[in-house]
């Protein structure tokens, strides 16, 4: 199966050890066995839409208080939450009220808040698939200076989005993508206190770009140490890892990581983030087909549902081959069992005739 995440330069140049050093973390025996956090999974995934429907509520409740206010600022302000909201819900609502924020704040004249809200417009149409425009979005309110309050939210979104975008493309513009990525990274480690999860998500975001995985693994390792799995650096910290452990193939680590990010992300609403769907093409990898099959319907339901067409195109193609595969292997079943029975018919025809035969005797 094709592998074209965001990671996929640590796929090609992942070693196991430097100077015969393990990764911390590698070893699982303090942690629950594959079989069982696959199992938490499964059950999570059954009473998904009771997530979902926290926040669609949250989102209901929001739009009646809107609807009620007439203060300009407070209006702003709960149009934000609602684009926040929004954007664990549909990626084109999250647009839209966005974007009505930032006429509210423009209003008021509060232009570091129309920024900021800018910049979380920006990712939004980079995830619902129009990725030129939202980086153009992003090249504009650089070229018109960044707010000193808005660096840090600025430097890591534009770090984070470069370096996804960039291992989507051929060599040549991937390179490129990954050094602006870099570039952006180091802009906000510049920024951020020192052993914060900013921090180490910036450092490990450079060490990635650099194509030195194990560094970055190593990183990782230290932010989970003070990460609690609502914090919003441990969704992306864990599917980070199941990358890293995926390469070297340490499947058992790779599935821990990948679970948990993935029940995260579903506690959180997170429906821009992949998880389950590298948890889904893994499983498919190692031969967990009906596992995969689940988790990548799964995975494509909450793309179109949300309009995360930046990933849909990949779901669906990774969706379709396991569905393939399942049905080659429901058809070589169905051939087994149609052998088996033509065989035990002619059993029973030569058995009969050996039969007839020894009776005219």
């Amino acid at each position: 199966m094709k592998q074209i995440y965001s990671l996929a330069a640590i796929l090609l140049f992942s070693v196991v050890a430097v100077c015969g050093k393990t990764v911390p973390g590698g070893n699982l025996n303090s942690q629950p066995s594959a079989k069982e956090i696959l199992r938490r999974l499964d059950s999570m995934l059954d009473r998904s839409g009771s997530y979902t429907a926290v926040f669609q509520a949250r989102r209901d409740s929001l739009a009646a208080l809107a609807t009620a206010e007439t203060d300009t600022a407070r209006l702003a302000d709960l149009n934000k939450q609602i684009g926040l909201t929004d954007s664990k819900l549909n990626a084109d609502s999250a647009i839209v009220s966005f974007s009505r924020a930032m006429k509210l704040y423009k209003a008021l004249g509060d232009s570091v808040m129309v920024q900021r809200v800018a910049i979380r417009r920006a990712e939004e149409h980079i995830n619902s698939g129009d990725t030129p425009l939202g980086l153009k979005m992003l090249a504009t309110e650089e070229e018109a200076g960044v707010y000193p309050e808005n660096e840090v939210l600025f430097y890591s979104t534009c770090a984070r989005n470069y370096i996804k975008i960039g291992a989507l493309l051929n060599s040549t513009e991937e390179n490129a993508k990954l050094a602006e990525g870099e570039r952006y990274s180091r802009k906000c480690e510049d920024l951020v206190p020192q052993k914060s999860p900013d921090q180490y998500f910036a450092v490990a975001l450079i060490y990635m770009a650099r194509k030195k995985p194990h560094m970055m693994a190593s990183v990782l390792h230290d932010a989970l140490e003070n990460l609690h799995p609502d914090d919003y650096y441990f969704c992306i910290t864990s599917v980070m890892l199941g990358e890293y452990y995926w390469s070297i193939k340490n499947y058992d680590a790779a599935i821990a990581n990948y679970a948990m990010s993935a029940m995260a992300n579903i506690k959180e609403c997170n429906i821009s983030e992949v998880a389950l769907l590298r948890l889904g093409e893994m499983l498919y990898e190692i031969g967990d087909k009906h596992r995969a099959y689940r988790y990548l319907g799964n995975s494509l339901e909450t793309a179109i549902n949300g309009n995360e067409k930046f990933n849909l195109m990949r779901i669906n193609s990774a969706y379709t081959e396991v569905n393939r595969a399942l049905d080659n292997n429901q058809y070589q079943w169905v051939y087994l069992v149609l052998a088996f029975l033509a065989a035990a018919i002619l059993f029973v025809i030569i058995l009969l005739k050996m039969m007839a035969s020894k009776r005219t005797q």
